[in-house]
């Protein structure tokens, strides 16, 4: 029996790893520019149908389950006996995923961004679940739908179905300001790479929850599996693995003052998890050929900041890692968001005191003390707000830092994608 993904274009697509990682199996993701070929000469095969392919497959199926029937949506196929069968486990996820987040008032107005598959998914689940006032948005309108630029500000939950903000296209949202929308409690986006879109990052940073992709891709792996004749897992069992899946992926970036110890403490945590770790100074030192003083010395503080980005943006969108960036950075509100995308954001807080005992070198923005207290007025409630966790090393929990970074880690992976 061959696995596997088909669709358009699946080389960002977490399926393989999720997949190979709960069952003992190969999985492949298969890159189609077209149907016709796959199932001209059809051998045994159970695996995932996604963008654009979701309908157009169902031509070649011989067997479709009720969901598919009634929605004609199908994100699972197999091939046994000579027929080619079709299943939806996109929304029975859905329904799971939800039905703890979604508002106890099931007449709440929800708001749909998108038309397409996923879009029937999602619908099939609120009407299961009992939410029936719910609005369709769309670029081409279909009857009974509205423009995107119509959204119903009184709208309580958002739904987005579109693949806008996914990688690569990470810095794109359908909606740009969620400010207008005083009634919103609750954003769901069900692109799953990034782990958090921009839509999702707006969201949060007006404190409105979220429920992103990851969640639903998880639930709807382990139900197709059934499908595929392997021997299923609870649903407790596949969160665990989720949990371990994300704190294996996520990049855990981070952010701080200079003499705050950043370096360190990342390379303590790359030793102690066994990955990779990129230290972005460091970088930027070996690409240019030269030290960050003599950058600022000779080419100046500007050059210095375009060569940080581009440092920054060629490990952003990749994962597995661990970052350690310059101070500076969060004073780049573009560049922290793509990092925040991938990552879990660790701010890495110094006491002040620490500072006045430290022998200042090599830093060209810092010369003494008094220099590194200005700059830290400006940027700590930057470091605050672009935080997942704070952590705040003193010379009492020197010696337990680690530990208690490994304990926040696990604690920001469950609160943010359970």
């Amino acid at each position: 029996m061959k696995y596997g993904l088909l669709g358009k274009d699946v080389s960002h697509s977490f399926s393989q790893s999720i997949h190979e990682r709960s069952q003992p199996i190969k999985y492949a993701l298969l890159s189609l520019p077209s149907l016709t070929d796959f199932f001209e000469n059809p051998t045994p095969f159970a695996g995932n149908v996604t963008m654009p392919y979701k309908t157009e497959v169902l031509q070649y199926m011989a067997v479709v389950d009720p969901i598919v029937e009634k929605i004609q949506v199908a994100n699972v196929i197999t091939y046994h006996g000579q027929q080619w069968h079709a299943f939806n486990t996109d929304a029975p996820a859905l329904i799971n995923t939800l039905k703890r987040r979604l508002p106890k008032n099931k007449t709440c107005r929800i708001s749909i961004l998108g038309n397409g598959a996923t879009k029937r998914s999602l619908v099939y689940a609120l009407e299961f679940l009992g939410y029936t006032n719910y609005q369709v948005y769309a670029r081409h309108v279909m009857p009974g739908e509205l423009s995107l630029d119509a959204v119903d500000l009184k709208t309580v939950v958002l739904c987005q179905t579109t693949p806008v903000g996914m990688v690569p296209n990470t810095t794109n949202s359908l909606i740009s300001n969620l400010a207008k929308f005083k009634s919103l409690v609750l954003v769901v986006d069900l692109v799953n790479n990034p782990f958090r879109t921009q839509l999702m990052l707006d969201a949060q940073n007006h404190n409105i929850q979220v429920c992103g992709g990851i969640p639903l891709l998880f639930e709807q792996a382990r139900l197709s599996q059934k499908y595929f004749g392997l021997r299923g897992h609870s649903e407790k069992t596949f969160n665990q693995l989720k949990h371990d899946w994300l704190f294996d992926h996520l990049n855990i970036v981070f952010i701080g003052m200079p003499f705050a110890g950043k370096t360190t403490l990342a390379s303590h945590l790359s030793q102690a998890l066994n990955r990779a770790w990129v230290d972005t100074d460091q970088m930027i030192e070996k690409t240019a050929n030269q030290t960050i003083e003599n950058i600022f010395l000779t080419l100046g503080e500007s050059h210095f900041r375009t060569l940080e980005k581009d440092v920054v943006l060629r490990y952003a969108d990749k994962h597995q890692q661990i970052i350690s960036v310059g101070g500076g950075v969060v004073e780049n509100k573009a560049l922290m968001n793509t990092l925040k995308k991938q990552s879990i954001i660790v701010y890495l807080a110094v006491e002040p005191a620490l500072i006045q005992s430290q022998i200042i070198r090599h830093r060209p923005l810092i010369q003494s003390p008094e220099d590194w207290h200005k700059i830290y007025q400006r940027r700590d409630p930057l470091y605050k707000d672009y935080a997942d966790i704070i952590l705040r090393r003193s010379v009492e929990n020197e010696a337990n830092l680690l530990d208690e970074l490994v304990v926040k880690l696990h604690e920001i992976i469950d609160y943010q994608w359970s």
